[in-house]
């Protein structure tokens, strides 16, 4: 059964920036994020798929436990679904926001984590060649245990040795 997963904003900004809903499933090794695309092509919207098919390519070929894990993707009607690793605490954007909303600050010692941890899955994306180019809040997701991922790699690119 899907379930809206832009509930708790867990994915909702990477959901809306690529014209995506994003719902969770429960699959075999427990709960996904499903990333569902319309991939009707219409005009200036036909970069919608070859960004979201770049990004697939790209996760397919990293694993890393500070990026977000690529499980499958598929094609049905319109539409591509691409089945990724559930992050349940949302964005770092989202976690910003609320820490603001509630006049209170992130810990130290959570800053350097999260920190930490960006930059183990950057070095691991540059020793497979590939850069991110959109490192931002909103694609620093949060998962158990205070375990950043990175995600969103729709502006991905190998790098060209030249």
């Amino acid at each position: 059964m899907l379930g809206d997963a832009t509930k708790n904003g867990a994915t909702k900004s990477n959901a809306a920036k690529s014209d995506a809903n994003t719902k969770s499933k429960q699959g075999e090794e427990g709960l996904h994020a499903l990333k569902k695309v319309e991939v009707v092509l219409k005009g200036s919207q036909k970069n919608i798929l070859t960004k979201c098919l770049k990004e697939v390519g790209l996760l397919r070929n990293l694993s890393h436990p500070n990026i977000v894990r690529y499980s499958d993707c598929f094609l049905s009607g319109p539409l591509l679904y691409i089945l990724l690793e559930w992050c349940p605490h949302g964005d770092l954007k989202g976690v910003i926001t609320r820490t603001k909303r509630e006049n209170s600050r992130l810990g130290e010692k959570v800053v350097w984590s999260y920190f930490s941890q960006c930059c183990g899955a950057i070095r691991h994306m540059h020793g497979q060649r590939i850069i991110h180019r959109d490192v931002k809040p909103s694609n620093v997701l949060i998962a158990e245990g205070g375990v950043v991922k990175l995600g969103d790699l729709g502006l991905g690119r190998y790098v060209v040795q030249g």
